[in-house]
């Protein structure tokens, strides 16, 4: 990623303005609207005629292709490779011309996103010994799934929808895709402001 002495100053504005356009486009997805509604998820265990028990696993939700829709677009503010990512975004407002309020704003929600996840579930999800934070669930179910980037998150994620937690396991990143929508829908008027202060320092 070039550093802002390497970019031109319209090319910071344009991954900002790139930010902003992927927020709207993620604003008027299904998955936002069908998940403020409110998701649940269950599991049930049912003894058979023959004794034998049958487990019943349920989410209620989002269908997994707006799911899909959501994180495809979602995807480029944690991809190091696109300009609008927050981690590259932090590093551009770090050496912008911005006034410090600005810059600071604009850290003080990518603190908040990031320590949210570094939490976990409050109900508490354990898989295998580990407890699960926000941050593993998603990254593990974006590239075991979603993306197909990592075989050993792909084998991770396969190993966690063939257990009884699944449910409880999807309902968290639906969840957390919720609160980090929400969270980074708030850096947008950060952009917007940080856009104009630049546009009016540069030279006529």
């Amino acid at each position: 990623m070039e550093t802002l002495l390497e970019m031109s100053v319209e090319d910071f504005v344009c991954a900002l303005r790139l930010f902003n356009q992927k927020i709207d486009k993620l604003s008027n997805y299904s998955f936002v609207h069908n998940a403020l509604r409110g998701t649940s998820s269950s599991i049930s265990w049912k003894e058979t005629d023959k004794g034998l028990g049958v487990i019943t696993k349920e989410r209620i939700g989002p269908s997994k292709e707006t799911i899909d829709a959501f994180v495809l677009t979602f995807r480029f503010f944690i991809q190091d490779n696109e300009a609008c990512s927050l981690r590259n975004l932090s590093a551009l407002y770090r050496e912008s011309p911005v006034s410090d309020t600005l810059k600071n704003d604009f850290e003080n929600i990518r603190t908040k996103i990031n320590n949210f996840l570094d939490s976990g579930p409050q109900m508490g999800i354990m898989f295998l010994g580990e407890k699960l934070t926000y941050r593993k669930i998603m990254y593990t179910i974006i590239y075991g799934d979603l993306a197909h980037a990592s075989a050993r998150e792909k084998d991770k994620f396969e190993m966690w929808m063939d257990s009884p937690l699944s449910p409880f396991i999807e309902n968290s990143f639906v969840s957390l895709l919720v609160v980090l929508f929400k969270t980074v829908n708030s850096i947008k008027k950060i952009n917007l402001k940080t856009i104009e202060k630049i546009i009016t320092l540069q030279p006529i």
